[in-house]
């Protein structure tokens, strides 16, 4: 077994491991969310209506149509959590706004 275990070695200390920690492996699944982030998206949603957010610093408001990326799923209380890919803005919605498809279900 010393030799796989020495390939698997080379093979990992090559050419990729500056990349390893910076990226996540589905990067270009994402296009360009490209930026460091706190969350990994659990999905995207796209809102079937505009939503104006209620200025508390925790809505965001959304135009009709948008693509958002989903962090946090309703957990029951009528918001899900989304991020602008293209500006990193987070927020809530009204879940019923919005359209939800996660990766994992997507993959299926």
């Amino acid at each position: 077994g010393g030799e796989l275990a020495a390939a698997h070695t080379d093979h990992t200390n090559g050419d990729h491991d500056e990349n390893d920690h910076d990226h996540d492996p589905d990067h270009d699944f994402y296009g360009d969310y490209y930026y460091e982030a706190d969350l990994q998206p659990l999905g995207y949603c796209k809102a079937l209506y505009a939503f104006e957010a209620n200025g508390t610093g925790s809505t965001m408001r959304m135009e009709c149509g948008e693509q958002l990326l989903v962090l946090e799923t309703d957990a029951g209380d009528g918001w899900t959590r989304v991020r602008r890919s293209n500006t990193s803005e987070e927020g809530f919605v009204p879940t019923t706004y919005i359209v939800t498809t996660l990766y994992a279900d997507a993959h299926h």
